[in-house]
């Protein structure tokens, strides 16, 4: 199982919607802030529509923090006077950023739903979009191995130090796996639309390149690992990020894939975000992004 101890952490804030599918975020985030001494807090979202269907809006919010209250006490076995507890009014996502900012949390932790390509697609964008709103690390948490591989998605950008370093502090002992991923061919439509356009087909890189620029790879994660003075194996392939990632972590049978992720919008966010959500969508196990 990771071991959040030595991450540092001051406040940690729990989305649920009280649904069953929410029991493994309440159980995570109340684990990883007795781990780390954190202040614990949870927020639960009041939608119009729950609004309309449990009366007053004053009637509607009563009821969903005793209905939470329940929730919590069942899930971590913790009364009301060891945690805070929001009850929100609004959009869920829009909510759960706002306040996760509001009260300056270091980590927030949401569940997933999970129930097959349409309805995850419909439920489990709340996770997904949050994973992209949020000022701060996003846990998804999903059930998972209890001594199980820490995965490292390693991008070899800025937030890499950050990936390593929390990968080999949550792996404690267990084994750690740092994957760097190079998509170094051009695609076929780009190939498709060089022709069309210019009449000519871009050239594709030669053995010696990609071996070169793979190799480097490979060095820059071992100087990263030694830095962290933990054990661990480092990869690096070739091919598509998202695909390989999710497909390596489930052979693996990981317990945790690290990964971080720039938040950015527009082109921006779907050049460089774009990875963290749909490893974050397909993944098996839980997932972890930084910021």
């Amino acid at each position: 199982m990771t071991n959040p101890k030595k991450i540092p952490l001051d406040h940690v804030l729990v989305a649920t919607d009280l649904e069953p599918t929410s029991l493994e975020a309440v159980r995570e985030g109340d684990r990883w802030a007795r781990a780390t001494g954190s202040t614990l807090s949870f927020v639960t979202i009041v939608t119009l529509g729950d609004s309309v269907a449990d009366g007053t809006p004053a009637e509607a919010d009563a009821r969903r923090k005793v209905e939470a209250e329940a929730f919590i006490r069942e899930a971590t076995g913790r009364e009301p006077s060891e945690y805070t507890l929001y009850v929100d009014r609004g959009f869920p996502v829009e909510s759960i950023a706002a306040r996760a900012k509001e009260i300056g949390a270091d980590l927030v932790v949401v569940g997933t739903h999970d129930r097959g390509p349409i309805k995850r697609f419909l439920l489990g964008s709340v996770a997904q979009k949050v994973l992209r709103d949020a000022h701060c690390p996003v846990l998804l948490a999903r059930p998972a191995p209890a001594d199980g591989t820490v995965l490292a998605a390693c991008q070899l950008d800025e937030l890499t130090p950050d990936v390593v370093r929390w990968a080999a502090e949550l792996a404690d002992g267990d084994r750690l796996v740092l994957l760097h991923t190079e998509q170094l061919g051009v695609s076929d439509v780009a190939m498709v639309a060089s022709a069309l356009l210019s009449g000519t087909v871009p050239p594709t890189h030669s053995k010696e390149t990609i071996d070169s620029v793979l190799a480097m790879a490979r060095g820059a994660l071992e100087a990263q690992l030694a830095e962290t003075s933990r054990p661990g194996e480092v990869e690096v392939v070739q091919g598509d990020a998202a695909s390989l990632i999710v497909a390596r972590a489930k052979a693996l049978g990981a317990s945790l894939i690290v990964l971080g992720s720039h938040g950015k919008k527009g082109l921006q966010r779907l050049a460089l975000g774009s990875v963290a959500e749909a490893v974050a969508r397909d993944a098996t196990t839980s997932v972890l992004v930084l910021r």
